[in-house]
């Protein structure tokens, strides 16, 4: 502190940034909160992406039309949606490698981190290398649709390679939480709680955020048993893109 100003320790990347003062005298307290922007002095060679449109789909899934400059020095895009302008209050956000980009993003809302019919924020940045990072686009406000009515499933799961026998009945394998795209398993894609259908490069990108086996970020689901629904039964999957296949015909579980 010197005078009326006080340093803050410095700041190396160029971000929005949350201040708390807080005043505390003879245990009196008061508190406020200031929010402030670092910008970084030359950006010309990391040019921020362009969201060219946000709207809704099929069954009011989210998408985003945007632009990323692909051709000079692109590692990745990363996007924000939040409650307010300020994005001080993010429920979800993704970061996307350069070989998974598309100029259309598909944004599933039945995690349940984006609520119906309500407002949010959207802005997206360039990751030019793992240094080096664009400006923040221009905010786009859009309104969610509905959620779907389909209800997470309890949900048990084997990769490539492991044994497929009784014990798998017995609350064997590794239990997760999804949804699927139709009424009955047999023919439905498998849903992650991040929206995205359990393919292997999306359970990867789920495994940078929460714990999963790495056998399942490198192969996939291969069988997949459901606790609350179909309890008896054992199906196969297709992995690469998490397609619930026939049941198995030679092991069924036995009935509670």
């Amino acid at each position: 502190m010197s005078g009326d100003e006080v340093s803050l320790p410095d700041i190396q990347s160029a971000d929005q940034y949350e201040l708390k003062v807080e005043l505390n005298i003879n245990g009196a307290k008061d508190e406020k909160t200031f929010f402030f922007q670092v910008d970084k002095c030359n950006l010309t060679s990391c040019d921020a992406p362009i969201i060219k449109d946000v709207y809704l789909g099929a069954n009011d899934q989210i998408m985003m039309d945007y632009k990323v400059d692909i051709d000079n020095n692109f590692y990745a895009v990363e996007y924000q949606i939040a409650k307010n302008d300020q994005f001080n209050n993010i429920v979800h956000f993704r970061i996307i490698m350069e070989n998974d980009y598309t100029p259309t993003e598909y944004i599933e809302m039945n995690d349940g981190t984006i609520e119906p019919d309500t407002v949010y924020y959207i802005r997206a940045r360039k990751h030019c290398s793992t240094s080096e990072v664009s400006d923040w686009s221009s905010v786009v406000k859009f309104t969610s649709g509905r959620w779907s009515t389909r209800k997470l499933l309890d949900a048990f799961w084997l990769a490539m390679g492991d044994d497929l026998t009784d014990k798998f009945c017995d609350a064997a394998g590794w239990k997760t939480k999804v949804t699927l795209s139709a009424d009955n398993p047999e023919g439905s894609l498998i849903y992650l709680t991040n929206g995205m259908a359990a393919t292997i490069d999306n359970i990867k990108d789920l495994g940078q955020i929460i714990s999963i086996p790495s056998k399942f970020q490198e192969s996939g689901v291969r069988w997949i048993r459901f606790s609350n629904v179909t309890p008896t039964l054992i199906y196969n999957v297709e992995p690469t893109t998490g397609k619930i296949g026939v049941v198995v015909d030679d092991l069924k579980c036995p009935a509670s």
